[in-house]
């Protein structure tokens, strides 16, 4: 065998074994997650899925779900619930197979980009580890962000493939991984954009045209979007923007990529601005440090992948989840990592590279361990809430009850939302469905205004982490 046969097996047998511990590493500092349980819009999620699931899910197709427009996100939760019934554990395990899947996508495009090497190994191992997954992955109801990273990522690659001398089956596998991100949620309008940057900004000879494609995929969507369905969208209310609440929404954001505990343990803005000026001179140093076409591809990347947080500025609360960055922090990682490579070379001829790569992934992967501690606890006190409201409940002759008295997103608790708390119950206690269970004078609630008469107040109080009492207020 020649030794160029023998050179290429090796390296596709070690980039083979790079996968699956990329793999192995997503899954297991995730694995705790799958005790955490179902938190806030989870039961508003399972509650539409406890008749009819495929059925419910199919029709998502046609019309709006919950006000979204989001198919393909709606299907995996109806398969789960075929597989795993009320089971939270396999939820979990459905959001943690997908982070696995993008974190080796991932390590894929950035070889793929020309990243030097080990910068695409150590670019996939800190987002396998990174904390930014605590509100899209260890949240079931977070996945809408994993499934839509997952098909722009795998869209991108393709188009790589395509241009670097691949077959039409290449471009077709864009054109099908943008129609599935833009079905899974909004924000798979990413990969059109990273399409057009990596067109414009490829190594002569230049071709736009193979984006044309991937643009007409875009427009059929929006067309049936708009005209079909009426464009459904939570983002449509008046612009409205707060530059205060505004501009701390964006650096908590730009800060979860440095140091991401997401305000959970406690929220400092010296330390988010410490986090954010980090991840800018890491960002920076790849830049100047890059190829030339390799960096200005990158810097393209990572600036279109911040589109749809600009929808944000309507809502500058919602800047504050952290599952908003989960794609932006993957584009941001390719930058980092580079960055890192180069000022580890540049300082001690590259020996400071494996010690700062794994002190790296150490801090990432021990803050996504405390938010996954943190919000284990707070689905046992969901439990706990759905189960002391329940035996409540039925230990009264009434028939219509509202509930009230627990605090949501506070002190780091992620409870419930809205009337969840109700849907959380009845999910829990079925033999209570003929009983009508709504919250009330709570956010989200269906009714703010004076108790109706005939309803029953159940007042929950929390003593720190612990249900203190459940009392029934005429």
């Amino acid at each position: 065998m020649p030794d160029t046969s023998r050179q290429g097996l090796a390296a596709s047998g070690r980039a083979d074994r790079e996968a699956v511990a990329i793999a192995l590493l997503a899954g297991a500092i995730h694995a705790p997650s799958l005790a955490i349980g179902f938190l806030s819009d989870d039961f508003d999620l399972l509650t539409s899925f406890a008749q009819a699931p495929l059925s419910q899910a199919l029709a998502a197709f046609a019309q709006p779900f919950s006000g979204e427009f989001r198919p393909l996100y709606v299907l995996s939760f109806a398969f789960d619930h075929q597989l795993w019934g009320l089971d939270p554990a396999g939820y979990h395990l459905t959001n943690v197979v997908l982070h696995m899947v993008c974190a080796v996508l991932l390590l894929r495009l950035a070889r793929r980009l020309g990243l030097p090497e080990p910068a695409p190994l150590l670019a996939a191992a800190l987002f396998a580890v990174h904390g930014v997954a605590i509100g899209s992955v260890d949240w079931i109801s977070g996945r809408v962000d994993v499934l839509a990273t997952l098909f722009v990522l795998a869209g991108a690659t393709a188009f790589l493939r395509y241009q670097q001398g691949g077959r039409g089956s290449a471009l077709l596998m864009t054109v099908a991984c943008q129609l599935f991100a833009l079905l899974s949620k909004e924000t798979g309008l990413v990969l059109a954009a990273w399409v057009l940057a990596l067109a414009a900004l490829a190594p002569r000879p230049r071709a736009l045209w193979p984006a044309v494609p991937v643009l007409l995929a875009v427009l059929v969507h929006v067309a049936y979007w708009r005209w079909a369905l009426g464009a459904p969208t939570h983002y449509a209310a008046p612009l409205d923007v707060h530059l205060e609440e505004t501009w701390a929404g964006l650096l908590r954001l730009g800060a979860i990529a440095g140091f991401p505990l997401s305000g959970a343990l406690w929220h400092s803005v010296a330390v988010d601005r410490l986090a954010l000026v980090t991840v800018c001179a890491l960002a920076l140093a790849g830049f100047i440090g890059g190829e030339r076409f390799t960096r200005w591809r990158l810097a393209a990347l990572c600036a279109a992948s911040l589109l749809p947080v600009l929808t944000l500025l309507r809502m500058p609360r919602d800047l504050y989840h952290s599952r908003h960055a989960y794609l932006p922090c993957a584009a941001l990682l390719l930058l980092c990592a580079l960055g890192l490579r180069s000022l580890a070379q540049r300082s001690a001829g590259g020996r400071l590279l494996l010690p700062a790569g794994v002190a790296a992934a150490l801090m990432l992967g021990l803050a996504l361990q405390l938010n996954i501690r943190l919000w284990g606890r707070s689905g046992a006190l969901a439990r706990d809430i759905a189960d002391g409201i329940a035996a409540a409940v039925q230990a009264s002759p009434a028939r219509r009850f509202a509930v009230t008295g627990y605090r949501d997103m506070e002190d780091g608790m992620f409870l419930f939302h809205g009337d969840t708390v109700g849907e959380a119950v009845l999910l829990r206690h079925p033999e209570l469905g003929e009983r009508t269970l709504q919250c009330w004078g709570t956010y989200g609630c269906p009714f703010n205004g004076p108790r109706p008469s005939g309803v029953l107040l159940v007042r929950v109080r929390l003593d720190g982490w612990r249900v203190a009492s459940v009392t029934l207020e005429p």
